[in-house]
């Protein structure tokens, strides 16, 4: 989906390389990037080069044996972007990657690591954006008992 370079036009959403003096290591660096990554991959929002490229890494991912920082640097190099994610993954990185950051700093604690435990507390934030929510559901808890009669 890459874009010729017209005015105004950022291919790159996240790029581990200029985070790295701040963040102070790699593995911050990605934790973030690799966060929002992981739930795309989860999704179906890479695109299909990605997907087909890096089979085995999508399916390491998938059932949790690497993070999305990990999966970031190794398939990725490091670089969130146009030729990472799919045509809607990239529009939804574009309109919520911003906020999503806001999100991970204010909720999880600092510096972010990249574990699955903070992945399953800002998937549904991101989840909730993605099907036009400004906020997660609640989860349903399944409660036989209060329809006995």
């Amino acid at each position: 989906m890459t874009v010729g370079a017209s005015a105004g036009y950022d291919p790159v959403i996240d790029d581990v390389g200029r985070r790295v003096a701040q963040d102070g290591s790699i593995e911050r660096a990605a934790a973030v990037p690799g966060l929002f990554l992981a739930w795309c991959v989860n999704l179906g929002l890479i695109s299909e080069a990605v997907a087909r490229d890096e089979a085995r890494a999508v399916v390491r991912l998938k059932v949790r044996e690497i993070g999305g920082g990990e999966f970031l640097v190794a398939a990725c190099g490091g670089v969130l972007d146009d030729r990472v994610l799919s045509a809607d993954g990239f529009d939804f990185a574009r309109r919520h990657y911003a906020a999503f950051e806001d999100f991970v700093r204010a909720s999880l604690a600092t510096p972010v690591e990249d574990k699955w435990a903070n992945y399953d507390r800002v998937a549904p934030w991101l989840t909730a954006r993605l099907l036009g929510r400004s906020r997660p559901r609640r989860k349903f808890e399944w409660r036989p008992w209060k329809w006995r009669k």
